[in-house]
């Protein structure tokens, strides 16, 4: 069997690295409404987790969350999830980056300029990064690096872009709301002044923690990684651990949200009947003394 060329492994690697972007695509597809439901869960607790500090070191409601999750999870979920916020970092940086490179100039660029422009971009940013590293060159792992760069922006640009982004901030949305926002937000007179007002206000609350599920999604394909069925749950992998039964499911937050609905349905019911019982009975009174 012949050595493999230089060109050929490179064009396996890329293909293996091409592999492990799908699927993580792939996992994020399949996963965000259990991972955004988790970030739901949790919501109401995360200012007592910042006041008692975060295991990132910082003070958003991003930081409580992965605080939250990384007490809930064995040691190497642990170790994912602050290696998912180091690369959440890295990815929020290169996005600025690039955003501030289409900025500049020209208004109106065309499809190819700003390609140009981020290109340039990551040029700028993988050279700022790597300026301390000995040997680095874009002949070897720079170009790769430079590619992949381009294609992760990309690919988190058309979540942001896209419909499925906007359904789940409008799904989840109002659970982030405060009192005089829920109120301000009833002011709208149409649906669709309603929903873009909720997106106004939830969108940029959410998209830190969706930057930071795809890192996770990404940190996942590297690797193996040995979870428990907790860790699963908690990342957002599975709906539910058979047997146990202390954990915010879905399921059950249906089944709670269908039952105060009927309870509420046979309330207004009973309320009903109450008034026409009464009704009819003024209406037989009324009669008798007619008579």
């Amino acid at each position: 069997m012949t050595e493999p060329t230089a060109e050929q492994a490179y064009r396996v690697a890329q293909d293996l690295r091409g592999d492990n972007e799908s699927f993580a695509v792939q996992l994020a597809r399949d996963t965000e409404e259990r991972f955004f439901f988790r970030f739901m869960s949790l919501h109401e607790l995360l200012p007592a987790a910042l006041s008692k500090g975060t295991v990132t070191g910082g003070t958003t409601d991003l930081d409580a969350f992965v605080t939250l999750l990384a007490e809930k999870v064995s040691a190497p979920a642990n170790d994912i999830l602050i290696k998912a916020y180091n690369c959440y970092l890295r990815y929020s940086e290169l996005l600025n980056c690039v955003v501030k490179k289409w900025q500049k100039g020209k208004l109106n660029k065309t499809y190819v300029q700003l390609e140009v422009d981020q290109i340039k971009a990551i040029v700028d940013f993988e050279v700022q990064h790597n300026k301390k590293k000995k040997g680095w060159m874009f002949e070897t792992e720079g170009l790769r690096g430079l590619t992949d760069d381009f294609f992760l922006v990309n690919q988190f640009l058309s979540f942001f872009r896209g419909e499925r982004f906007k359904e789940l901030a409008l799904r989840w949305g109002r659970f982030l709301l405060t009192p005089s926002e829920t109120i301000d937000l009833n002011k709208a007179t149409t649906l669709k002044e309603k929903n873009q007002k909720l997106l106004d206000i939830v969108g940029p609350r959410l998209r830190p923690v969706f930057s930071y599920f795809m890192a996770l999604c990404h940190v996942l394909q590297q690797g193996d990684n040995y979870l428990s069925a907790r860790d699963a749950f908690w990342l957002g992998l599975i709906d539910e651990v058979v047997g146990v039964k202390d954990l915010p499911t879905y399921r059950l937050f249906v089944e709670q949200a269908n039952a105060v609905k009927k309870k509420e349905k046979d309330a207004k019911s009973k309320a009903a009947s109450a008034a026409k019982a009464k009704a009819a009975t003024g209406e037989s009174a009324n009669s008798t003394a007619e008579t």
